[in-house]
């Protein structure tokens, strides 16, 4: 069945690559698919990658790897990334921004990379492409490269320009549990003379496929001395498990699974204790009383957004300030753990109370945040604080401590998912119960701040393109 270009395409910057688009997607698609009869052969196995070829310079890989579709494409279209992937890729970055549609799950790019020559006789070759992330039925994601021209990316001396014909990956559901089946192939022109195009091609082919072993191993888990050297001092609020600070256990993953039940707990409409404390925009707010120190509340919406954008959206501390009025900064410190479906990083983040409270100190926020897909369409953006030497009391802020914070995401259909926010910290200092009442009310604003973005977004690619007015 041919692939039929989303809505979104044809309203945004990307609008003239559509038919090119569409071409490298149905040529990626055949080409994944295609077997003996076609030309295909087995090459070899490469670590956890099968690779075929059809000629030298078109080449493919296949693996399974421990992350769902979703997330692979996340690492896989990032172009920063390429240099991690393949030792011989120098260089890699993102030139320009065609589209970027949530609704359709599409993004278009500009990229351009540098392929370092392992010979004395062949020069660099260098590459400008398109680059489109899609998605298909059944849960199937993809991203396609195809080389154009771009203005900001002239040919410069002591490089080739290269063409690559058609690239790109197929990402399917995996059989075991949160997996995907990656297919990664590559066919390219590495231009100059044809000995050099020969050698250097089927050297570059088969190397850049190959890196889906790198593909692979970023989801798998990384070493577990990460997380058991960080300490805590966070309670359970919800649960009724056993602190961590008062067990004396390390924090391991089977401690992260008790800090996860806790926020699910938290957000579960049964659990009592909860009362009414203030409505906005149809927004309803409940608190729940810690004692004097803690603020505790909670809340929950409907957003018209699939909930894996949610997901995207709130799970990344980079595009906070996008939903959040009250961040002022932050930034990941370190990745902690890759593992399945789970990711685990140490951030740095500070919120102004400044702005309600002109005499009172900003505060500041060392945390795990850790991201899980916890189940078919189930969503956890969790925050606990955390002690961390490379987080250290900054001046100008009054360091909290979160308890429990985060988002627990349940897709109700495609386009729609309910969002569920907590949020129990101890902001430190002195803080006035006039402050605590009115913060209260504010902390859960961020959630009609998600539900604003997602407006904004759909109505910037509904909206008509100068070319249909």
């Amino acid at each position: 069945m041919p692939w039929i270009p989303p809505s979104a395409l044809l309203s945004s910057r990307a609008r003239d690559h559509v038919p090119g688009i569409k071409l490298a997607v149905e040529q990626l698609l055949e080409l994944s698919t295609a077997g003996e009869a076609e030309g295909w052969r087995f090459v070899e196995e490469v670590g956890s990658v099968s690779v075929s070829k059809l000629d030298g310079t078109c080449m493919r890989g296949t693996t399974a790897v421990m992350a769902p579709p979703e997330r692979v494409q996340m690492a896989v279209q990032d172009l920063s990334n390429l240099v991690h992937y393949s030792d011989l890729c120098s260089q890699s970055e993102a030139v320009d921004q065609l589209c970027d549609d949530y609704q359709d799950s599409i993004l278009v790019q500009i990229g351009y990379m540098q392929l370092k020559s392992s010979s004395l006789f062949a020069s660099d070759r260098d590459f400008v492409f398109l680059q489109c992330s899609f998605a298909l039925e059944h849960g199937v994601k993809g991203v396609v490269r195809y080389s154009v021209t771009h203005d900001k990316k002239p040919e410069i001396p002591g490089y080739s320009r290269g063409t690559i014909l058609v690239s790109g990956y197929v990402i399917s559901p995996g059989q075991v549990g949160q997996s995907s089946h990656v297919l990664h192939l590559l066919s390219q022109d590495m231009g100059g003379n044809l000995f050099t195009n020969s050698a250097f091609g089927a050297q570059s082919t088969s190397e850049q496929v190959c890196a889906l072993n790198s593909v692979r191993a970023r989801f798998e888990g990384e070493s577990q001395g990460e997380l058991s050297s960080l300490t805590s001092r966070s309670k359970n609020l919800f649960s009724g498990k056993q602190d961590l600070h008062l067990s004396g256990k390390e924090l391991d993953e089977s401690v992260i699974q008790v800090w996860v039940a806790d926020l699910l707990q938290a957000v579960n409409k049964s659990s009592g204790g909860w009362s009414q404390c203030s409505t906005r925009d149809g927004l309803i707010v409940e608190s729940k009383d810690f004692g004097s120190t803690v603020l505790c509340v909670r809340t929950c919406r409907t957003i018209s957004a699939p909930a894996s954008q949610v997901f995207e959206l709130v799970g990344d501390i980079a595009r906070t300030a996008q939903y959040d009025p009250s961040f002022v900064g932050g930034r990941t410190v370190r990745s902690v753990l890759h593992k399945g479906s789970t990711t685990m990083m140490v951030n740095w983040s500070a919120c102004s109370l400044s702005q309600i409270f002109p005499l009172f100190s900003d505060r500041d926020f060392c945390y795990l945040q850790v991201n899980q897909l916890a189940s078919a369409g189930s969503y956890v953006v969790l925050c606990r604080s955390v002690e961390d030497d490379e987080v250290p009391r900054k001046s100008g802020f009054i360091r909290g401590t979160i308890q429990t914070s985060g988002f627990v995401i349940q897709e109700i259909s495609g386009e729609e998912c309910e969002v569920s926010y907590v949020c129990a910290l101890e902001l430190g200092g002195m803080i006035p119960k006039l402050m605590s009442d009115v913060l209260t009310k504010e902390l859960p604003i961020k959630v009609l701040g998600v539900e604003e973005y997602f407006k904004r977004t759909c109505l910037l690619y509904t909206s008509p393109s100068p070319r249909d007015s």
